[in-house]
This record gives structure tokens, C-alpha cells and sequence, in this order.
């Protein structure tokens, strides 16, 4: 089923009921896109292989592939070494 107009997102890096949620297929190639969460700006951007959120140091805070399955729901500690208490990633990919 195509999303309608009222189902895509305003931006493909946002914060809903306090999860960061990303849309992989809305992001444009190495276009940074930034998002305050958890009282930290952070900077998030795709390249050809996968999705990059950087902290506002610029550096790695959690890098994610491409191929996440629908709507699946991913434990930060899964991805990234000592930020595991930050919460739950949800990524979602319109199709």
C-alpha cells in the first residue's frame, strides 16, 4: 500500500513521544540533518551503506544498516559502546 500525504513524516530525522525515530528513505545521500533529543543535538546522515547519528562533537555515536527490517525496533546499546541507557531507536522505511 502507498503511504498518503498525511502518513509520510515533515522531516526523515524526528522525535516522537520521546523515541528518535528515522526514515532512512526520505534522507538524501551525505545531507546531515540535526535533531535535539535527550537534551544532545544530534547529527544524522546516510551514506551509500548506512545511517550515521553523530553527537555534536561529530563523533560516532551510532551507525546503523541500510537493510533494517519494517518497522523493526533496535536497543541503542545493541549499536553503540557506553550509551546504552539512552532508549530505543525505531526505524522505519516507507516503501
Amino acid at each position: 500500500m502507498k503511504p498518503q500525504a498525511k502518513d509520510l513524516p515533515d522531516k526523515p530525522v524526528e522525535i516522537v513521544h520521546g523515541y528518535l525515530v528515522i526514515y532512512p528513505d526520505l534522507m538524501d545521500l551525505f545531507e546531515h540533518y540535526t535533531v535535539e533529543w535527550d537534551n544532545q543535538k544530534l547529527r544524522v546522515w546516510k551514506t551509500k551503506v548506512n545511517v550515521e547519528v553523530l553527537d555534536s562533537q561529530h563523533t560516532p555515536l551510532l551507525i546503523l544498516p541500510l537493510s533494517m527490517k519494517l518497522n523493526e525496533t533496535l536497543q541503542f546499546g545493541d549499536y553503540i559502546a557506553g550509551k546504552s541507557d539512552l532508549g530505543v531507536i525505531s526505524i522505519n522505511k516507507l516503501s
